[in-house]
């Protein structure tokens, strides 16, 4: 396996946490373009969901990313359409391990597209390849989209109640 597919394996398998904790700011009737989700596993895995690109303070301070971070490494993925909406910018995937003697450098991988809307295009073409038949696998399934729901769920929940653990 590649180093790039091997960010990206990882990247799927990321999305299962056992505990989710969303400081909602409901009270506050601010919108949900600004949030941190912190994401809690059960190894030394650490996520953070950061957006805060609803703001009229300028450009220069919006962020929306997700970044994992391990013992060894960590991935940092934004998504520009967020940054200075409707126009956006470029989206950045990028990874790091730390290697012993080594000093740490950020890795930018080039990716084709945006997360928003290729990423939808690319489940829903995924689904129609499986149900013409030119596709014996699905690469998405229905499972990973529920779960994501849950994650979703989840977040409303803390932001309401405090940190939750994740059925």
């Amino acid at each position: 396996m590649d180093y790039q597919q091997g960010i990206v394996d990882a990247h799927f398998h990321l999305w299962k946490p056992e505990r989710l904790a969303y400081p909602g700011l409901q009270a506050l009737q601010l919108a949900s373009t600004r949030s941190v989700i912190l994401l809690d596993y059960d190894k030394p895995i650490k996520a953070h969901i950061n957006t805060n690109h609803g703001h009229e303070f300028g450009v220069k301070y919006q962020d929306s990313f997700i970044k994992w971070e391990g013992t060894h490494g960590a991935i940092r993925s934004s998504i520009g359409l967020n940054i200075n909406f409707p126009e956006g910018v470029e989206d950045k995937f990028e990874s790091i391990i730390i290697e012993e003697g080594k000093q740490p450098d950020w890795t930018e991988i080039k990716l084709e597209g945006s997360w928003y809307p290729d990423a939808f295009i690319g489940s829903m073409a995924d689904l129609l390849c499986y149900l013409e038949g030119s596709s014996t696998t699905m690469i998405t399934s229905v499972e990973e989209a529920y779960r994501t729901m849950q994650l979703v769920e989840a977040a409303y929940l803390s932001g309401e109640n405090g940190g939750i653990p994740i059925p």
